[in-house]
């Protein structure tokens, strides 16, 4: 069985400020390239890891212009509902989403809970999704899959999760699941998103986890600058699971896309934000806090628009891949 995994798109067709191209032009062509290797390759299977979109109202235009290329793969499309996916980190909002359309008219398909068993006529596979959520890193049970506890025989498992897995520790305020604290999976192949510089392929016990990081790169970070993005092929048959990184031709060097100029105005900001956290260490007691609950608690105590508190979440959110980078 052949599988194509990719992650966080971010469609969107305005430019973010960091971006010196066309940066919808840059996605519509990696779409398409990774529809003509798939095609190319008789992929059985492409799953997408989630943030489809970068909002979920994404404007109608590119909407349907982004539906045209996945509906010219030849083979279903699986997807998780990323944060971006969905409003107010609602899945109940789906149903008003872009990404809930595509998934109405079958040009891509949602990843129920109970997941959905796959098969090319030789291995069966139980494809299995967790859709973002906020509270989905403050428990690592959420990552692990017990097959005692499912009703299959299927030869494989391979687990999608659009949530901060890691290969290496954040600040421990920070709310994130380590590979280390979930290795006890029956999951084959656990395969995330969300986290935009990804990490390498782990192999643990025979058993596989990866995040080939985001299709597209927004921040000007040096690590984003020196990130080719790449997407997962992978391979499923009687001799075992394999995992290939396939980095996109059409993706331009960093020096190429991101502004430098920026950069240098953000590594100004992030000297200072260090000052800054370093002096919050050494004077407040941040594992006893909970940084979601308290943006939320002031959120409400001063009548905050929800647009307002979602924008604060998202910060929230890319501070988390800044420390991460930092660390790096």
């Amino acid at each position: 069985m052949k599988l194509l995994f990719f992650t966080d798109t971010h469609i969107r067709a305005t430019n973010p400020r960091n971006r010196l191209d066309n940066f919808y032009e840059s996605i519509l062509k990696k779409l398409e390239e990774i529809r003509d290797y798939a095609n190319r390759e008789k992929v059985d299977y492409v799953i997408h890891g989630g943030d489809l979109f970068d909002r979920p109202d994404s404007a109608i235009k590119p909407t349907g212009e982004v539906g045209k290329i996945l509906a010219s793969f030849n083979m279903p499309i699986y997807i998780v509902a990323g944060n971006h996916d969905i409003f107010g980190y609602n899945k109940g909002t789906l149903n008003r989403s872009m990404l809930g359309l595509l998934d109405s008219l079958s040009i891509l398909r949602l990843i129920p809970d109970e997941g959905i068993e796959l098969s090319d006529g030789n291995v069966k596979v139980l494809l299995l999704g967790k859709d973002y959520t906020s509270d989905l890193d403050l428990d690592k049970n959420n990552y692990i899959v017990k097959r005692d506890e499912l009703k299959t025989d299927a030869d494989y498992i391979i687990n999608i999760v659009h949530g901060f897995l890691t290969d290496r520790p954040f600040l421990k305020h920070v709310p994130h699941i380590l590979v280390g604290e979930v290795l006890d999976t029956d999951a084959d192949i656990t395969l995330s998103g969300h986290y935009h510089t990804g990490f390498p392929t782990q192999i643990h016990n025979g058993k596989y986890f990866s995040n080939p990081g985001s299709m597209v790169r927004i921040t000007n970070s040096l690590a984003e600058i020196n990130r080719k993005p790449k997407y997962i092929a992978i391979n499923i048959d009687e001799n075992g699971i394999s995992l290939e990184d396939r980095y996109f031709k059409s993706a331009k060097s960093g020096e190429d896309v991101l502004d430098r100029k920026t950069l240098v105005e953000s590594q100004f900001k992030e000297e200072r934000l260090t000052i800054f956290s370093d002096s919050i260490h050494q004077n407040v007691d941040l594992e006893a806090m909970d940084l979601e609950s308290m943006l939320n608690s002031i959120a409400m105590n001063e009548g905050f628009d929800i647009k307002v508190r979602n924008e604060a979440k998202d910060r929230l959110d890319r501070a988390k891949e800044i420390v991460n980078d930092r660390d790096r």
